[in-house]
């Protein structure tokens, strides 16, 4: 929006505003120019109040066709907020352009304002859950197609921990993992006759191949892990995940991932 009374009401309506129990960073535009920038260096804007005049008289209306065409922007939520409806009639601009809500300046009372604000990041929280599990769904259908291309079963069990620590860190599905350090940890151990070995270890316990599972991890851990071989199944516990698998041959392959507290839902049936 080209008028600064409009930004400076909007931070005021919604200084106090939360969603399901975070606040809003508001990222102010008073061009169309100058809102492309702000879309590039922020990709990840949830909702945009839009302007229909700014610069030109249909600047924001040029705004939706760049986030839309040639961002492939499909997420975003875009409420058209104008205080001149006679330039861009709601019934016309709602059928031609991709935007989710349309709302004239004077009906936007500071309770409308919250419920439209609320409307819209709800929507776009589905959307971002929705995606999230479509990304997961394509790991591990990925995964499947080179499971019998494995030759042995440490290989097939290394693969298998990638995959489930791709599962547990939602931020590296969505490649946004800005700070480039691993936030989940895990391994893969294997025993027959003798005490767990590990065969690869990432996060906190990368380094660690050959060593006995029970020297490595805390106490507490070690007993899940215990409990997790006695049932030869698995289970969360402590925003971790342990699961055991048993070969014909008696063999045992644990897997251990910890740093699972933003797994829930499609994620943690895509993880059993």
């Amino acid at each position: 929006d080209d008028e600064e009374e409009v930004h400076s009401l909007t931070r005021l309506v919604l200084r106090n505003y939360e969603f399901e129990g975070r606040g809003l960073e508001l990222l102010s535009a008073y061009s169309g120019v100058a809102a492309r920038k702000v879309l590039s260096d922020h990709p990840d804007i949830a909702l945009i109040l839009l302007d229909v005049v700014m610069e030109q008289e249909d600047s924001g209306l040029r705004l939706v066709h760049y986030i839309r065409g040639t961002l492939h922007n499909s997420n975003v939520r875009i409420i058209l907020r104008t205080g001149q409806p006679g330039q861009a009639p709601e019934m016309e601009v709602v059928a031609r352009y991709d935007i989710n809500d349309y709302k004239a300046k004077t009906e936007l009372t500071s309770q409308k304002l919250f419920t439209t604000v609320t409307s819209a990041l709800r929507a776009w929280r589905d959307i971002q859950t929705i995606e999230h599990s479509r990304l997961g769904l394509e790991k591990v259908v990925a995964a499947s197609g080179g499971l019998f291309e494995w030759q042995s079963r440490t290989q097939l069990a290394r693969a298998v921990l990638r995959d489930l620590v791709v599962l547990a860190e939602p931020q590296q599905l969505a490649g946004r993992r800005d700070s480039g350090q691993q936030t989940v940890s895990g391994l893969v151990a294997r025993r027959l006759d003798r005490p767990f070995s590990i065969v690869e270890g990432v996060g906190r316990y990368a380094g660690t191949d050959g060593r006995n599972l029970f020297e490595v991890v805390p106490d507490h851990t070690g007993l899940m892990v215990a409990q997790a071989s006695r049932r030869g199944e698995g289970f969360f516990f402590n925003h971790s995940y342990v699961n055991c698998i048993c070969a014909d041959n008696g063999e045992q392959i644990i897997f251990l991932v910890q740093g699972t507290q933003g797994v829930g839902g499609v994620d943690s049936n895509l993880v059993h």
